[in-house]
């Protein structure tokens, strides 16, 4: 595991161990999975190495990374939730009401380049409005350089490579586990940044069917041909 020194972020709240170390407890307690809406209010895709904007000629793909992953986390027995605001016209405003809401132990949020330095300013303001939530970010971008997202502050952890399986891994977790889930950076208690193993990848045989059950399926139209 690599370290490096980071300076504390006054976004940066420790987790409730409370809320998150009983077993009993963190089974009910939801996660929340999203794509983050676009900074200019557009449809926009985030999908591994595709970030599109919907147009007459792109559409807005459904977000099967987070589908995905949201199925592992249900596969032991948690509750997953799964927001795509681009799709569904929700802006940021309209989120922190529903997180507020929700009240989510995990916020796993997906990023794309173009859109970068706002979605990393919207998973800051969720992690003020669900300061006991532990909020993580993944994408191409910040898998290629996680010590600049976390040195921004405002989140907790940066998923690496292919989320599903390290999203399920950190629903497992209690606050004082992180050193052992593979696949993730992190700012420890003093400030240094770790750089955890890499993770392997999902035996294919084990990945659980999406959770489209999680979202309005509506929204995914071709453009001219619906």
């Amino acid at each position: 595991m690599v370290k490096e020194n980071k300076k504390k972020h006054p976004l940066r709240v420790s987790l409730n161990s409370q809320q998150l170390n009983s077993s009993a407890a963190a089974t009910a307690l939801p996660a929340l999975l999203l794509n983050p809406p676009h900074p200019e209010g557009k449809g926009f895709t985030r999908e591994g190495r595709c970030t599109q904007e919907a147009g007459v000629w792109a559409t807005q793909w459904p977000p099967l990374s987070l589908a995905t992953a949201a199925a592992c986390i249900e596969a032991d027995g948690r509750k997953a939730h799964i927001l795509d605001c681009p799709a569904v016209g929700m802006d940021a405003a309209a989120l922190l009401k529903r997180v507020e809401t929700l009240r989510p132990a995990w916020i796993f949020i997906t990023t794309g380049t173009p859109t970068l330095e706002a979605d990393l300013a919207t998973a800051a303001g969720l992690k003020q409005a669900a300061p006991d939530a532990l909020v993580a970010v993944f994408g191409t971008h910040v898998t290629a350089d996680p010590s600049a997202a976390l040195k921004k502050g405002g989140i907790d952890t940066v998923i690496r490579g292919e989320p599903e399986g390290t999203v399920a891994a950190l629903c497992r977790a209690s606050a004082a586990d992180l050193e052992t889930v593979a696949g993730i950076s992190f700012a420890g208690a003093d400030g240094q940044i770790r750089h955890n193993p890499n993770r392997g990848w999902l035996d294919p045989e084990t990945i659980p069917a999406p959770a489209w059950h999680r979202l309005d399926l509506s929204p995914y139209r071709l453009p001219l041909k619906g």
